[in-house]
């Protein structure tokens, strides 16, 4: 039970904004990832996974010193960890409370 409440207040978290902007991020003075709430786009990553998992992974981008890596998202069935596939092939399982909500639109 705490598991799924847990991904229900992540996902409530990522969707309460009315911006299409960046919706949840992770930023250290090394590394800027930054989660959207727009379905993965990412052809190259897509390639890589199971068509029936598609629907489940949304776009994000890491920005590492010099460069800028799309990848695609989802967050784990028991709502812990947000799982990265990047277009370089690289995953990463990152700890949802990492994450903070970002803050857009008027008045920010």
């Amino acid at each position: 039970m705490k598991m799924l409440l847990a991904v229900l207040v992540f996902l409530g978290l990522l969707v309460s904004s009315n911006s299409t902007a960046a919706e949840m991020r992770l930023t250290t003075p090394d590394i800027d990832i930054v989660l959207f709430d727009t379905p993965c786009s990412s052809k190259i990553v897509l390639d890589m996974l199971n068509p029936d998992r598609h629907p489940l992974y949304q776009n994000g981008n890491v920005t590492v010193p010099g460069r800028t890596v799309a990848f695609c998202w989802r967050v784990s069935p028991g709502g812990q960890e947000v799982w990265v596939v990047d277009e370089e092939g690289e995953i990463a399982l990152i700890p949802t409370v990492m994450f903070t909500k970002e803050k857009t639109g008027p008045g920010v």
